[in-house]
């Protein structure tokens, strides 16, 4: 089975969880690099999870290792989403992302173009859906979606407190 080689592009908070994820499964998937504007939280998350290379941001580590990625994990500004995406696609690299893809439709509609350009390339949108399960609820004790024999939800967040998140 192939190894799967990514960069990891924003090393915020929520990098934790992807790398995490991507650890779990290091004979299918090694992280090259990783890059993030603040070069302490690069190094440190380098550190964290024994990644060799660190980068300032997109573009040096595309232009440092992308003949050897295969894909990208974008964790950045929502604002920087088309940008960095629409670069990753144009460089060959397949995506998995934060949600917003873009930011308004007008981002959507040129990302439209590009993605037409790179069929082959596959882009996955972790979007998460924290105050849905409310709405199901009320779906189900109002009989909109018929009779339910069998339901799953899934949510990873630690929540220390229900103080934490309101209206939970």
């Amino acid at each position: 089975m192939k190894q799967i080689r990514i960069g990891v592009v924003g090393c915020g908070n929520i990098s934790r969880s992807h790398m995490k994820s991507l650890a779990a499964f290091p004979e299918r998937v090694r992280v090259v690099a990783v890059a993030d504007v603040v070069q302490d939280r690069a190094e440190a998350r380098a550190r964290e999870f024994g990644v060799p290379s660190v980068c300032r941001d997109l573009g040096e580590m595309l232009e440092k290792h992308g003949a050897e990625l295969d894909a990208v994990d974008l964790l950045t500004p929502h604002h920087l989403h088309y940008e960095e995406l629409s670069r990753c696609l144009e460089a060959g690299k397949h995506v998995m992302m934060e949600k917003p893809i873009c930011s308004n439709l007008d981002e959507c509609r040129r990302l439209r173009v590009t993605l037409t350009r790179h069929p082959h390339l596959k882009v996955c949108v972790g979007y998460s859906w924290r105050f849905g399960f409310r709405e199901v609820k009320q779906a189900i004790d109002a009989g909109r979606i018929g009779t339910v024999f069998c339901a799953e939800a899934d949510y990873s967040h630690r929540v220390m407190t229900l103080n934490d998140w309101p209206g939970l």
